[in-house]
């Protein structure tokens, strides 16, 4: 049996629910949640390698292997950005959202949904039918590329995101009714 600090668990917690995360994501959450230094972390990440914990591919932490979802992981991105001064409490997604995320300060749960080229009218419809929370909610649809824009129908009150021409992800306000 080994004793881990509060650090550790918190992160062992968000990856029991995501399964894996990128170092500089756990990072923020690290530095977010506790204040946690560049040295503390790298301290925290190595005692987790150390005790068999966590295993780490190309920069990305995980607890499920080297089974990696690029698209959780840009959606992990997406909720640090939005909640960007907050710490989110990560949620598995459950379809058709491939993650959420709840942000207990704005009393606001965060639903992306992942929108591959060729699907945005049908995604689209499917966000119209689904039924609103009574929890105040931000939708983001996370989009392959820049061009599904114009081809997704009118939304109100959603956000999309996708990446720019360097990779990173752009986050914009969703088309008005």
């Amino acid at each position: 049996m080994f004793f881990l600090s509060d650090q550790q668990k918190y992160l062992l917690d968000v990856l029991h629910e995501i399964g894996f995360l990128r170092r500089a994501q756990a990072a923020v959450l690290l530095q977010r949640k506790f204040g946690s230094s560049p040295a503390a972390i790298t301290a925290i990440l190595r005692q987790l390698k150390m005790l068999g914990q966590i295993k780490e591919y190309d920069n990305v932490l995980s607890i499920t292997g080297e089974n990696i979802d690029i698209l959780v992981l840009q959606a992990i991105d997406v909720a640090l950005a939005v909640f960007a001064n907050d710490v989110p409490m990560f949620i598995s997604g459950v379809e058709p959202f491939l993650l959420s995320a709840w942000n207990e300060s704005q009393n606001m749960l965060l639903q992306i949904m992942h929108v591959s080229i060729g699907c945005e009218k049908s995604r689209s419809l499917e966000l119209q039918k689904l039924s609103t929370y009574d929890t105040p909610q931000i939708v983001v649809l996370l989009l392959d590329e820049a061009s599904q824009c114009k081809r997704l129908l009118p939304s109100s009150g959603i956000l999309i995101a996708y990446p720019d021409e360097t990779g990173r992800l752009k986050i914009t306000q969703g088309m008005r009714d």
